[in-house]
C-alpha cells in the first residue's frame, strides 16, 4: 500500500473530521476495533458501544447473492468474503438510528496483515436518489470519495450507460495505464480489443458491462485487453449496476490485474500437461489412494506393469493388488504417513499380475490429504522384480556360504552381515551392525589391512585379500583370511565395499598337520616296498621313491625325466596310455590297473597300479603313480586258478573247465552250425587194479590213461577227468553220427591195449556213453551222456552207446525226479520209516534203521528210494537230503527219550542207524552238523551209527578217512552196508574204524538154498569176528534164515521176519511192546 493511500485511510478514519464517507476497521472475525464519526453518526450508536463489542453483521445485512446473507451464514459468509482477493461493491442494509434498515454500497477492501491478525476496511455509502454524483460534478464528495477509493488495491469504476468513464481510482489508472493527465477516459478506449477463450466484442450484449447494464444484476469476467498504452495485460472484471442521483443508470466496475496470476496458471497447465504426458509414456506407476485405501487414479502404466486396465484398477481397494504376506509392510507405512505430511516412504511389496502371479514394485508415497487435488496418498511405483529376485538369490546365497560377508559403507562401517559372520565371531547381530573391522582385530594386528583398505578407497585397486588375526566375542583370537572389493557407480564412485571373511583356524591347524604328515609319508615312501612316482603329463618321471630300485632295480635318478611307458610291457602299452590319457581329463580322478613292467634283471614283474591325478594341485604338479609288486600273487593266483580247473593227478581239465569248453562249443553250434560230441567214459576194471595193487598203481594207471586218451583225440579237443576212472571228451567239429561213433571206437581199441604199470602188464577196457549236440544245456548234455554210459555198462561193458530218444525219455525222468527232490528238500517233504534190528541169541532189541522216504505234493504219494537215491548222489541233493535225515533223527531220539523215560532199548544203548553217502562224507560241513545236532537234542554218541555202502569206501580219499576217524572219535560207530556187493579190499576193513559188517540181503536170501550163498555168509561172520566187528543180516523173512544164522554165528538180524518199516507212531507201540 502507498503512504497515499495509508494518508486517506487514516483520514477517514479521524473522529474530528470526518468527510461524510463511513469508514470501519474490523478483523476476519468481523470484530469492529475502529470506526469513524460518519459510521457513528448513520447507526446512532457511541463509540464505546461499537469497537471491541459489535460485529459487522450487527451493522450490516448482506443481501447480495454472490455472498448471502452474513447474519444467517456467519462462517460461510465470512470465509468467501475476507478471503477473496476480490475486491468490489455489494448491495447491503445498513442499521439506522431509528432501528431500520436502509440500502447502501459496501465495499470490503483488504487493509493491512499484522501476524496471524488480517484487518479488513469497510466503507458504507448509503444509496440515496439524491446522492451526489461521483466525478468532477460533485467535488467536495468526489474529492472524499477518491481520497478513500485511491487507497484501494483494486481498481474501481463509475461508468455511465454511454461508456463514459466517470470515475477511476488509482488501482485502475494503474490497471489501464490512464496517465494522470487524462480527465476523461470511455470504457471503449479502456477495453480495447477485449478477447479470451472466446473474443466478444465490447459492443456485444454478452460482454460483461451490457450484460450487467441489461439484466440489472452483477455481471463477472475475465479476459485480456489492450490498455490506454498498448500493452497487454490480464483482467478480472466485475461490473454492479447502479442508479446515480443526475446521471442515471451506471455501472460500478471493479477490476483486479490477473497478469501474473494468469500466466501462473498457463505455465501450471503447460508444466502440468508435460508431467501428465511424462506420467502416461512413462514405465513408473503412479497412483493416488484415498483414505479409505481406495485407488483413486491409476497412470496407464498399469497396463504395462500389472496388465489391468486402468479402469480395472480405479474403485477398488489397494490391499486387493498386494500379496497377502505383505499387507503388514503397507500398513506400516500407512501408519507412519499420517504423522508424516513431508517426507516420502518407500516400500517394495509384491503387486498381483492379472494373468497371475506377482511382481516386485518399490513404491515411494507421500501424504497428500491436504492437497483438494488429491486429497490423499500419492504413490509413485518402479518394477524391481529382477533387482528383488537376484537380492533374494544374492542373500539366499550369502546366507548359505560359510565365509563371513558384510557390507561396509566406504569408510568401513558394517551395514548388512551374513549369519556366517554371527557365528565367527560368536556375537549378537545389534552388535556387529554398525562396527568396523579394527573393532575386531587383534591388537598387534590393527595395522594390517589399512593400506590395501586405502587403495581401494583411492581407486588404484578393485579387490584386495590379506590375513590377520581377529577376536572373537570371547576374546579369543583367531586367524582370519580377509577380502575386500568396492562397488561403484557408473561414475567411479565408491559407493559400498563388500567384505568376505573367512576363519582360516581349522585350515591352520590342518596345514600343520599336513606338515607333520607329510613328514610322516616322506619317512613312509623312503622305507615302504611299495613304489611311489610322480609323473607329468607327458609321462616323464618326475619323482620316484627308493622303492623302485627294490621293486624293479632301477636307480631313482637315473630314470628322471624318462618315459615311464618304456618299462611297460609291449602287450600292455596301449592300454596303460589310454589309462593315462583318461585320467588327465579330470581333476583328483583316479584309476587301477594290473601291467607287467620290465626289471632290470630281463624279467618282466606284474604290478598293482594305483593313478591319481593332481596335475592341477600345485603342491603336486603331476601324476602320483603308486606301484606295488604282485607278481607272487598273480603266480599264485594262477597256479590256484590251475588247481581249481584241473585234476591234479592227471593235470587235465576237470568238471568245472570242461562245463566253461562245452558252454563255448554249444555258443558256437547255435551261431555257426558246428556240431560236437561228448564221450563219457569210465574203465570196466580198474577197481580190482585199485583193490589188487593198491592205490599208487591205480593212480599211475589214471595218469597213463589220460596220456593215451590226449593221443587219441585231436589237439583241440579237450579230456578232462572228473574223479576216480571217470573221463570226459569233448570233441569239436564233428560231423555227424559216423564220427563220433568212429572216435569212440578209437577210443575204446587204444584203451584195450595192455597198460605197463610198475613192471606189470594191466588190462583195462571202458564203457562210453556219448551224446550229440542237439540244442541241450551243458549239464543236460553230462546227464545225457551219463545216461547212455550207464546203459552201456547195463549191457556187458567194454562197449559204446550213442545217447538216443528211450535214453532221453530216461534221462528226462531223471530231471523230474531231481526237480522233484529240490522241491521236497525246500518244502522239507522228507519222511523217515523204522526198521527194528534184532540180537539173534536173545531176540533182544538192539536199534533200528532210519530208511528215508520223500513224498510229492501229499505224505500219501510216497516215492521210494530205489528211484531216488542214485538221483540224489549223483546231482549232490543227497548232502542237503542228509542233513535234514540226521536233523530229523536227532529229534527222533529226543522224543523218544523223553516219551519212554529211557533209551530205544530197555537193556543197554541202541542204536538209530542213518546211512552216510560218499558226498556226505566228503562235505567239510558233515563234522560240525554231527555235533551241532547231539548238543541240541542232547544226544549220547552211543545212540547214534552211521552206515557206508561198501562202494563208498573205494574212492574214500585222505580227507574223507580224515573224517570217518573224527566221527569215531566221537563214539559213534560206523557200519558197512551191503557188504559183499562191492569190489572193496579187506585193506579197508583194516585201514577205517569200522564196528560192524552187514550181510547184503542177496546172499541171505540164498541161506539154505546155495550153497555159496551159505558160505559166502559163514565166511563173512568168521571174517568180522575174527576182526572183533559185529554181522548183522538183512533182508531176514523166513524162520529158517533167522535159524541158520543163529548157527553160522550171525550177531544180529534185521528184515521183514521182525518187522516191516515202521512209522514213528508204530515204532513207539513196536517199542512198547518190547519187554
Amino acid at each position: 500500500m502507498s503512504s497515499d493511500q495509508e494518508e486517506s485511510i487514516d483520514l477517514y478514519l479521524d473522529k474530528e473530521e470526518s468527510l461524510g464517507v463511513a469508514v470501519l476497521l474490523c478483523d476476519s472475525d468481523g470484530l469492529i476495533y475502529d470506526i469513524n464519526a460518519h459510521f457513528l453518526s448513520l447507526i446512532g450508536l457511541e463509540l464505546s458501544e461499537v469497537v471491541g463489542t459489535k460485529r459487522l453483521r450487527d451493522l450490516l445485512r448482506v443481501s447480495s447473492q454472490n455472498f448471502g446473507d452474513l447474519s444467517a451464514y456467519p462462517s460461510k459468509a465470512r470465509m468467501t468474503v475476507f478471503t477473496s482477493k476480490d475486491i468490489r461493491p455489494f448491495d447491503a442494509e445498513i442499521l439506522s438510528a431509528n432501528g431500520s434498515f436502509q440500502p447502501c454500497f459496501v465495499w470490503i477492501l483488504p487493509y493491512e496483515q499484522d501476524g496471524a491478525r488480517s484487518t479488513y476496511l469497510v466503507v458504507v455509502m448509503p444509496y440515496l436518489e439524491e446522492q451526489p454524483v461521483m466525478g468532477p460534478t460533485s467535488r467536495s464528495a468526489g474529492l472524499d470519495l477518491r481520497q478513500l477509493l485511491d487507497a484501494v488495491t483494486c481498481g474501481i469504476l463509475l461508468v455511465d450507460s454511454s461508456g463514459v468513464v466517470l470515475f477511476h481510482n488509482y488501482s485502475a489508472a494503474q490497471v489501464f495505464d490512464i496517465p494522470k493527465e487524462r480527465n476523461t477516459v470511455t470504457s471503449d478506449e479502456l477495453f480495447h480489443g477485449v478477447f479470451g477463450e472466446q473474443l466478444i466484442p465490447i459492443d456485444s450484449e454478452d460482454f460483461v458491462i451490457s450484460q450487467a447494464m441489461k439484466s440489472k444484476t452483477p455481471a463477472k469476467g475475465s479476459f485480456g485487453v489492450s490498455t490506454v498504452s498498448r500493452s497487454f495485460k490480464w483482467i478480472e472484471v466485475e461490473a454492479v449496476p447502479v442508479v446515480v442521483l443526475g446521471v442515471g443508470e451506471a455501472c460500478v466496475i471493479s477490476v483486479r490485474d490477473i497478469s501474473d496470476e494468469r500466466a501462473a496458471i498457463d505455465a501450471e497447465r503447460e508444466s502440468k500437461t508435460r508431467l501428465e504426458a511424462l506420467i502416461e509414456d512413462g514405465w513408473d506407476l503412479v497412483i493416488t489412494i484415498d483414505t479409505d485405501d481406495t485407488i483413486a487414479w491409476t497412470s496407464s502404466a498399469c497396463l504395462k506393469l500389472l496388465g489391468f486396465q486402468r479402469q480395472e484398477m480405479i474403485g477398488k481397494c489397494f490391499l486387493d493388488f498386494v500379496h497377502p504376506e505383505d499387507y503388514q509392510s503397507v500398513q506400516e507405512v500407512a501408519k507412519v504417513l499420517r504423522n508424516n505430511v513431508s517426507t516420502p516412504v518407500s516400500v517394495t511389496v509384491r503387486t498381483r499380475r492379472k494373468e497371475g502371479g506377482y511382481r516386485y514394485l518399490e513404491f515411494s508415497v507421500i501424504n497428500r490429504y491436504d492437497d483438494p487435488s488429491i486429497g490423499g496418498v500419492l504413490a509413485t511405483a518402479r518394477d524391481v522384480t529382477d533387482r528383488s529376485l537376484a537380492e533374494r538369490r544374492w542373500r539366499a546365497a550369502a546366507e548359505s556360504l560359510h565365509i563371513g560377508l558384510v557390507i561396509a559403507t566406504p569408510d568401513g562401517v558394517w551395514q548388512e552381515v551374513n549369519q556366517a559372520v554371527v557365528e565367527i565371531f560368536g556375537v549378537p547381530i545389534e552388535f556387529i551392525v554398525g562396527a568396523d573391522l579394527e573393532s575386531y582385530s587383534f591388537a598387534d594386528d590393527r595395522e594390517i589391512g589399512r593400506r590395501e583398505f586405502l587403495e581401494i578407497l583411492e581407486g588404484s585397486k578393485k579387490q584386495s585379500r590379506f590375513q590377520k588375526r581377529l577376536i572373537r566375542w570371547d576374546g579369543t583370537p583367531f586367524p582370519a583370511e580377509i577380502g575386500v572389493s568396492g562397488i561403484y557407480d557408473p561414475f567411479g564412485s565408491l559407493l559400498e565395499l563388500v567384505i568376505f571373511i573367512e576363519d582360516v583356524s581349522v585350515r591352520h591347524r590342518a596345514k600343520l598337520e599336513l606338515e607333520k604328515a607329510f613328514s610322516r609319508f616322506e619317512a613312509l615312501v623312503e622305507y615302504s616296498s611299495d613304489v611311489t612316482m610322480i609323473v607329468d603329463s607327458g609321462g616323464r618321471l618326475l619323482y620316484a621313491s627308493p622303492g623302485l630300485e627294490s621293486v624293479l632295480g632301477y636307480v631313482p635318478r637315473e630314470r628322471f625325466g624318462k618315459r615311464t611307458t618304456d618299462i611297460v610291457h609291449p602287450e600292455d602299452r596301449d592300454r596303460v596310455r589310454e589309462v593315462f590319457t583318461s585320467i588327465e581329463e579330470e581333476h583328483n580322478k583316479v584309476a587301477k590297473f594290473d601291467c607287467r613292467l620290465f626289471h632290470t634283471n630281463g624279467t618282466y614283474r606284474y604290478v598293482e597300479v594305483t593313478v591319481r591325478n593332481l596335475l592341477r594341485d600345485p603342491a603336486v604338479g603331476g601324476l602320483v603313480v603308486n606301484i606295488r609288486d604282485i607278481t607272487e600273487q598273480i603266480l599264485i593266483a594262477k597256479r590256484l586258478e590251475y588247481q581249481a580247473t584241473h585234476d591234479p593227478l592227471t593235470l587235465l581239465p576237470n568238471r568245472v573247465m570242461l562245463l566253461d569248453r562245452l558252454a563255448v562249443a554249444r555258443e558256437r553250434y547255435f551261431r555257426t552250425g558246428e556240431n560236437f560230441a561228448l564221450f563219457y567214459l569210465d574203465l570196466d576194471e580198474f577197481k580190482q587194479v585199485n583193490d589188487a595193487m593198491g592205490h599208487r598203481s591205480g593212480d599211475e594207471l589214471l595218469v597213463e590213461v589220460s596220456r593215451r586218451l590226449i593221443r587219441a583225440v585231436r589237439s583241440e579237443d579237450t579230456v578232462s577227468r572228473l574223479g576216480g576212472d571217470e573221463f570226459v571228451v569233448l570233441a569239436t567239429s564233428v560231423s555227424g553220427i559216423d564220427e563220433a561213433e568212429r572216435l569212440a571206437e578209437r577210443i575204446k581199441t587204444d584203451l584195450s591195449v595192455p597198460f605197463l604199470v610198475g613192471g606189470t602188464q594191466l588190462r583195462v577196457g571202458c564203457s562210453i556213453g556219448i551224446a550229440l549236440s542237439e540244442g541241450s544245456t551243458p549239464e543236460e548234455m553230462m546227464q545225457e551222456a551219463d545216461t547212455a554210459l550207464y546203459r552201456a555198462k547195463e549191457h556187458g561193458r567194454g562197449r559204446w552207446e550213442l545217447f538216443d530218444q528211450a535214453m532221453r525219455t530216461l534221462s528226462q525222468k531223471r530231471m523230474e525226479t531231481e526237480q522233484l527232490l529240490r522241491r521236497a528238500i525246500e518244502a522239507k517233504q522228507i519222511s523217515l520209516l523204522f526198521q527194528p534190528i534184532l540180537r539173534i541169541d536173545t531176540m533182544e532189541l538192539d536199534g533200528v534203521e532210519a530208511l528215508v522216504r520223500v513224498w510229492d505234493q501229499s505224505p500219501s504219494k510216497v516215492v521210494e528210494p530205489a528211484v531216488f537215491i542214485d538221483v540224489a548222489e549223483k546231482s549232490g541233493l543227497i548232502v542237503p537230503m542228509g542233513n535234514i535225515v540226521l536233523q530229523m533223527s536227532g529229534e527222533y531220539l529226543k522224543r523218544w527219550n523223553k516219551t519212554l523215560g529211557r533209551s530205544i532199548s530197555p537193556n543197554g544203548p541202541t542204536r538209530l542207524s542213518v546211512n552216510l553217502s560218499p558226498r556226505q562224507l566228503a562235505d567239510p560241513q558233515l563234522l560240525p552238523l554231527i555235533r551241532s545236532v547231539m548238543k541240541d537234542y542232547g544226544l549220547d554218541p552211543t545212540w547214534l551209527s552211521f552206515e557206508l555202502t561198501e562202494y563208498a569206501l573205494i574212492d574214500v580219499g585222505s580227507s574223507m578217512q580224515r573224517s570217518l576217524f573224527e566221527i569215531a572219535d566221537l563214539g559213534i560207530k560206523i557200519a558197512i552196508d551191503d557188504f559183499g556187493t562191492g569190489w572193496s579190499s579187506l585193506t579197508y576193513l583194516r585201514n577205517f574204524p569200522i564196528s560192524t559188517l552187514k550181510i547184503d540181503r542177496s546172499f541171505v536170501e540164498g541161506l539154505g538154498k546155495v550153497q555159496k550163498d551159505t558160505e559166502l555168509v559163514r565166511a563173512v561172520v568168521t571174517l568180522g569176528h575174527s576182526l572183533k566187528l559185529e554181522t548183522v543180516a538183512e533182508g531176514v523173512e523166513s524162520e529158517d534164515q533167522l535159524y541158520m544164522l543163529r548157527e553160522l554165528g550171525c550177531d544180529k538180524a534185521q528184515g521183514f521176519l521182525i518187522s516191516k518199516p515202521l512209522s514213528e507212531q508204530a515204532l513207539t507201540s513196536f517199542l512198547r511192546s518190547m519187554p
